[in-house]
């Protein structure tokens, strides 16, 4: 590295206008997506840098080919670790030091000596407009579509409730300037992030009303003077009324809240801590065959996923290079389901799964979700079987494909492997690799087992932005169980938190009447005190008894 003046190469850089703040001279290189060999691009360049970073590129994803050649340290910035750990996790691995967005996830991406540190989003600064200059009360900028229900039940309440002004798909460089027009900001997340429209919306002066999930939003803003919090939708009315009902107290939070923003969260502070990052960076990457493999594992995992424009066959043969290795073999057998050759992949699972790859439980999935996919139950319950042996599993309760589904599901919800966040599961499609996922193709195939419908419910109690698939269990579990209510209460507290306040205040009602029916009032009492400590939801119903 030149001492005087190191030279950075940065990839897709995602703060353009910012790239001055960085401790060394930078030249950033914009790249198509799919997979680019960075020596030869370096080389067409006519580049030798010091140091490199990748942010990631939202949208069709880019990923470097042959990182391991490089003679520097290497940085990735993780955007939305949140949606994308199912590859992430290996292609970070590549890196000598890693940065995410999100809190919870900076600690969990990159090889084991890799630097770690969480460099969120930021915005860019706006001017200050009085609130009583802006001609909206209220304003969300977001997407709505198909993917993101919880959000359409967020912005359908916003409309109707409080005439928010909701903008569906603005150009980016318009979305500063339309929080600029509103006096308050409701805040959502898809699953409980920290979202880049919190700051715009901080810089942009308005009072925000975020979630408050355990996600770092205390870190970056201070509530109560800078933000406003809200868990469930009858606390986002309560707060939204208390800002309508004072109008200075607005006005405070949103200048306090754009005061902080312009200390510590412009483009340029993001840089820096990037730029500490990547100088700390020591050589810890693995190199040689270990790295080809990480990279053709992210590859095919990015592939399945959807997100990564390279040619199907280029993935298969560089993942197939690597079929001993379980976690290869298993993307490998994931890709191919999705081309129809299921039947070509089982084999060579079920081999590997016979020998050394006997206690690998993605393996051990894979093989399983294969022979399901292939109506061979039988078959499914060996390749369980020859796990269950190794690892000290317990042998299957039933042999039925929903059986096998749920005891392959508990093997890996052991294991941590609860789901894939941000993956788009399809039981037509994909093959189940997380505990979630196989009890979603146990439902697919029997939809009338409520053990099934039990479990998934379990599993996602407490995962953020699950609410409405929880609801929808939970639904068929009251269903069968009318007077359960502690089921009926979990009921409505899942609809509070998807933004639906008519059913879930219905479902509380029932359940606490249920309760007193039964002489477990003080209980059911008990129960809702301790899930709703702000007390919204008794204020709500108005109860005196």
């Amino acid at each position: 590295m030149n001492p005087a003046r190191p030279l950075a190469v940065w990839i897709t850089p995602q703060l353009p206008g910012a790239l001055g703040a960085f401790p060394a001279a930078v030249r950033g290189l914009e790249v198509p997506p799919g997979i680019v060999d960075v020596a030869a691009l370096l080389e067409r360049e006519g580049l030798e840098p010091d140091l490199l970073l990748q942010d990631e590129r939202l949208a069709p994803r880019t990923l470097l080919q042959g990182l391991e050649r490089l003679d520097c340290p290497k940085v990735f910035w993780s955007l939305d670790p949140h949606l994308n750990h199912h590859w992430q996790a290996p292609y970070a691995a590549l890196f000598d030091a890693v940065a995410a967005t999100q809190k919870h996830w900076a600690g969990l991406l990159g090889a084991e000596k890799a630097r770690k540190d969480w460099v969120t989003w930021s915005a860019p600064p706006a001017p200050w407009i009085p609130h009583a200059e802006r001609p909206h009360r209220t304003a969300f900028v977001g997407r709505v579509t198909g993917h993101r229900p919880v959000r359409a039940g967020f912005v359908k309440h916003l409309r109707e409730r409080w005439s928010a002004f909701v903008h569906g798909d603005l150009p980016h460089a318009e979305v500063l300037p339309a929080y600029c027009s509103a006096r308050v900001a409701p805040g959502e997340s898809i699953q409980g992030e920290i979202t880049q429209r919190l700051f715009l919306s901080a810089s942009a002066g308005c009072a925000v009303v975020d979630p408050l999930i355990d996600n770092g939003l205390e870190d970056l803003f201070e509530p109560d003077r800078e933000v406003l919090t809200y868990s469930h939708v009858l606390e986002l009315d309560e707060a939204l009324a208390r800002l309508e009902a004072d109008p200075a107290l607005a006005e405070r939070l949103g200048r306090a809240a754009r005061e902080r923003h312009a200390r510590e969260h412009l483009p340029e502070r993001r840089v820096e801590a990037l730029g500490r990052l990547a100088l700390a960076a020591e050589r810890v990457a693995p190199a040689g065959a270990e790295a080809r493999r990480l990279f053709w594992l992210s590859a095919a995992r990015c592939t399945e996923s959807g997100h990564l424009p390279a040619p199907r066959d280029e993935v298969l043969e560089g993942v197939g290079g690597y079929g001993g290795d379980p976690e290869c073999l298993a993307a490998l057998g994931a890709l191919l389901a999705l081309a129809g050759r299921a039947r070509e992949a089982l084999g060579p699972c079920l081999r590997l799964l016979s020998g050394p790859g006997a206690g690998h439980a993605g393996l051990a999935a894979c093989a399983c979700a294969l022979a399901l996919r292939l109506g061979e139950a039988e078959t499914a319950a060996g390749a369980y079987a020859l796990f269950a042996r190794a690892s000290g599993e317990p042998p299957l309760e039933s042999r039925t494909p929903a059986g096998i589904c749920r005891g392959m599901s508990g093997a890996l919800a052991r294991r941590g492997a609860l789901w894939r966040p941000g993956f788009a599961f399809d039981p037509e499609r994909h093959l189940a690799a997380s505990a979630v996922e196989f009890l979603h193709l146990a439902h697919a195939l029997d939809p009338r087992d409520l053990e099934t419908c039990r479990r998934i419910e379990a599993l996602l109690r407490g995962l953020p932005g699950s609410d409405l698939v929880r609801v929808a269990h939970l639904s068929t579990l009251t269903l069968h169980r009318p007077k359960d209510y502690r089921l009926g209460a979990a009921l409505g507290l899942a609809d509070l938190k998807a933004f639906r306040a008519r059913e879930g205040l219905e479902e509380l009602r029932l359940a606490r009447l249920r309760a007193l029916e039964q002489g477990r009032l003080p209980a059911f009492e008990g129960f809702l005190r301790a899930a709703d400590p702000g007390g919204s939801v008794e204020r709500a119903l108005a109860w005196t008894g």
